[in-house]
């Protein structure tokens, strides 16, 4: 019988610069550009959710980030921030030629690195029922206030209501101020 076929033998490589060896390219997958706008929407919806939970913080930390606030029509309350006001040091009554006049001493601190101005304050007689039955507005003793500092204030009620077992004070925007039953904005002390 006779000798198998010679199988085709493969044709030899050729020498030196006339070999040129070919590579398969890579099999890329394309992505869907539904996914990629899923994604966007998914990151514009967490900044915009972050943004909004977490204004006064953000504001707090960065301060012109209120102007990116301002322009998209939010009002950030940043009244106060970085002041806090404890409970008055000293509340006490004194008799006058023009009647009774409550006093109430107390200061306005920084917790901050940096000086502020302090905004108005407003005090408030509340009753027993929790109901504010007089408030008036005032200011400290100065208008600003540098890191870590402690502002006394000082303020007065001419002839104050019966029934208010509570003094509350508290900033207040300029203009906001309380009226009730008599109550008088004035710096410093209300009659």
């Amino acid at each position: 019988m006779g000798a198998p076929p010679e199988a085709a033998a493969p044709p030899p490589i050729p020498p030196g610069e006339e070999f040129v060896l070919r590579q398969r390219k890579p099999k890329v997958e394309k992505k869907s550009p539904v996914m990629a706008w899923v994604i966007l929407v998914v990151l514009i919806v967490a900044t915009a959710g972050v943004g909004w939970f977490f204004q006064r913080d953000l504001v707090g930390a960065f301060p012109p980030i209120a102007k990116v606030y301002d322009w998209v029509g939010i009002d950030v309350n940043l009244l106060g921030h970085g002041l806090t006001i404890p409970n008055p040091d000293e509340v006490t009554i004194e008799l006058r030629d023009d009647g009774q006049t409550l006093i109430i001493s107390g200061k306005v601190l920084s917790e901050t690195d940096e000086q502020l101005d302090i905004p108005m304050l407003q005090g408030k007689l509340i009753d027993t029922n929790g109901q504010t039955i007089h408030a008036w507005t005032f200011t400290a003793s100065k208008p600003n206030i540098l890191p870590g500092e402690a502002v006394p204030y000082t303020t007065e009620v001419l002839n104050p209501p019966a029934g208010a077992v509570k003094a509350d004070i508290s900033f207040v925007a300029p203009g906001e101020g309380a009226m009730m039953q008599g109550g008088e904005s004035g710096a410093g002390q209300s009659n």
